[in-house]
Formats: structure tokens, sequence, C-alpha cells
């Protein structure tokens, strides 16, 4: 709105319009300086995003930052070369005490010409602008289309259309024949513009932030026992930590070449393996997950597993024999197994379980009594041996 206002000025001063559009260039030129002074606190919120961001993760956002801490350098050199000549207008025209925002000799035409053309700083500020803008696009992909657009139109330092008998220059165009205020308000414009592309493109590098963070809509505590085995007099060790997973999103888990089933909202494979043998083996994989930036990461992966024979210990607590129509204290162990997954069953009698023993009652004296032990594993029971 404040630019259209310029224009609509501009075009009425070439009319010769009465001393008041003048006068209206200078609220023109406040509503340029509001709009500067907001782009700049918006800016700087997100340079104060950067910073946290960089110090939280420095690896994943230190170079973003230093980019955009170069940006925040050279838009701040620009700005500021372009307020150095609007004071040398300015003080050329009211005097040493001149100020830019308070400006007494608004009608002059001779001082922001003699400045910006016949000192010729008007190719130099030209120039300035252009080389901001290469700055700018060498930063930004070139698929980003919309935004170089933008940056190109707000920066445009291209020669207006030739008109009859003349060939225009951007500089021209800008800083001869207009009075003083004219030109410090599109000076202004200028400032505001630049401001407005710094904005554009800080705002477009912390996009990339999160552009290839991977996104998780599900947290878990985990528990990962170093093993679930443990010996008496060792000590038991786990792992506890938080896990994420996307619940959107389904990896692909492959094991010697064939994909694991999915075990359904938890996006984990499931792997068994038959254990016929004894030993250690060696299992390994690959898990397929594609990034946010749809690029497929692996992430290899390796464990290892030990394999032996059921074995089990049934002794008898207090004396080596069974007694018939006594109760007679039995321990019952299976290595690697609680003792809540044992159960036993006993011929010539009854065996019975008692807190973490368990209780023999043979029945008649002289015939052997054969105790059987089995366990469960994953809720199926398995026979483990006679004893």
């Amino acid at each position: 709105m404040i630019s259209l206002m310029y224009l609509v000025l501009t075009a009425m001063l070439a009319l010769n319009v009465d001393k008041s559009v003048v006068d209206a260039f200078a609220l023109v030129d406040q509503g340029f300086m509001k709009t500067i002074e907001n782009f700049n606190y918006k800016n700087q919120s997100v340079y104060n995003n950067f910073s946290s961001a960089a110090q939280e993760n420095p690896e994943k956002v230190g170079q973003l930052n230093r980019t955009v801490l170069k940006i925040k350098e050279k838009t701040d050199s620009l700005y500021n070369y372009i307020t150095h000549f609007k004071e040398m207008i300015v003080k050329k025209a009211d005097g040493p005490d001149g100020k830019v925002d308070n400006i007494v000799n608004k009608e002059d035409l001779n001082y922001a010409e003699e400045i910006m053309m016949t000192k010729r700083n008007g190719e130099l500020l030209k120039k300035a602008i252009e080389n901001y803008r290469s700055f700018l696009l060498s930063n930004i992909d070139s698929s980003q289309t919309s935004l170089i657009a933008s940056i190109n139109k707000s920066l445009d330092t291209s020669n207006p259309p030739r008109v009859e008998g003349s060939s225009p220059t951007w500089e021209s165009n800008k800083f001869q024949g207009y009075p003083l205020i004219a030109v410090i308000t599109l000076m202004s414009k200028i400032q505001s513009d630049v401001r407005n592309s710094e904005s554009d493109v800080i705002n477009y590098f912390y996009t990339k932030i999160d552009a290839s963070s991977f996104k998780f809509n599900n947290l878990k505590a985990q528990v990962i026992p170093k093993s679930n085995y443990v010996i008496q007099g060792d000590a038991y060790e786990a792992k506890v930590f938080i896990s994420a997973i996307d619940t959107t999103a389904v990896p692909e888990i492959i094991v010697n070449g064939n994909k694991l089933p999915i075990i359904p909202g938890e996006n984990a494979g499931l792997y068994k393996a038959n254990a016929s043998a004894e030993g250690t083996f060696v299992w390994k994989g690959v898990i397929n997950y594609k990034s946010p930036s749809g690029q497929i990461v692996q992430y290899p992966f390796q464990q290892e597993y030990q394999v032996a024979k059921p074995s089990s210990t049934v002794s008898l607590t207090k004396m080596n024999i069974l007694y018939a129509g006594l109760a007679n204290p039995v321990s019952i162990s299976v290595p690697g197994m609680s003792s809540r997954d044992i159960t036993a069953t006993m011929q010539n009698g009854r065996i019975e379980r008692t807190g973490d023993g368990f209780m023999a009652y043979p029945e008649k004296v002289g015939v052997k009594a054969y105790i059987t032990v089995s366990v469960t594993v994953d809720k199926v029971g398995e026979t483990d041996g006679n004893h």
C-alpha cells in the first residue's frame, strides 16, 4: 500500500502538483520506516531462533547459522550504505545538523541530484544493490523459483524503457529531477525492499532446519537388558531410553535378503530363527527408511545369539533319597529360565510348588520316583527332561 502511494505521488510530482504533495512524501517515508522497523523485529526473531538451534545442535544447524549471519552482515552493510547517502543529501541541504527524520528543505531540487548523479554515487549504489542481489541468489537453490523471482523484482536495477529522445538509466530514473523528500522516500523504499528480501531468504533457510529431520508421532519407553540370564553374584544391566517412531512411515527391514514382517502399530520387524543346533549365531541386515526429502537412508545392524542344549537340575534339599509319606523339599532349576516358568510332574507320587521351590510326596516304598521338568517359553510349553 505504501509503495502504491509512492508511485501515485511520483506521478503527481511529474505534473507539477501543489506543494502539499511534497509534504505527503514525508508521511510515506514515515510509513516505509515503520515497515522497516517491523522487518527488523521479525528478522531478529529468526536470527535468535537460529542461534538457539545452533547451540542445541551445532552439527546440524551450525553451517546454516553461519550462512544466515553472513546474510545479516551483507544486508546491514547495504542498508547502512543507503543511510549514508541519505544523510549526505540532507546535511548538504539543511547544514551539518540536518536530520533525515526532520528535513527542512523538502522541495530542494539540486542537492539530491548533485550527490547521486553529478558525483555518480547513484552508480555506486546500483552496483552495491546488484552485488547484494547476486549474493542472495547464490545461496538459494535453483528450484526455489518463486523466491528467486521475488528477489529479482524487489532488487531490480534494470534501466527503464526507452522514451522518445532519451534512454534513461536506473539512477537517473530514481534521483534526477525530483524534490529532495521524494529522493529520500525512494531510498527508504529501497531499504524496505532490502529488509524484505533479507526476511524471505533467512526464513527460507530456517525451513531447512527441519527439512531433513525425521518426524515422529509415537514415543515409547524401551528397556534392553544386557542379558535376561544373570548368575548369582553378577550384576544385571539394562539400557533404558525413549524410542520414537512415525506410524505413518513403514520401514523396510531386510535380513538375509528377506523382508521381515512388520508388527502393526510398532513399525518394528519380527525376526525368528529355529534354534536347531548348538553354538553362537550371527544375524545381520539393514533397515531402509525414507527421509523427509524422499531419499532412502540405510541403517545396517548386526546381532548374535547363543543356542545351548536344554538342561535342568533337580536336587533334594535335605536328603539324598525321597521318603514315602513325607514332604520332601526339592530344588529344580533350568539355566536362563525363571523359576515361575518351570513346572514339574512326578511318577509314583505327586510334586507341588511351594514358593520358589517344590515339595515331593512319594507313594510306594522302593519304587523309583521320576520327576519330569517342563518350562514355558513364549507361552509354549516345552518338556525339558526326566530326572
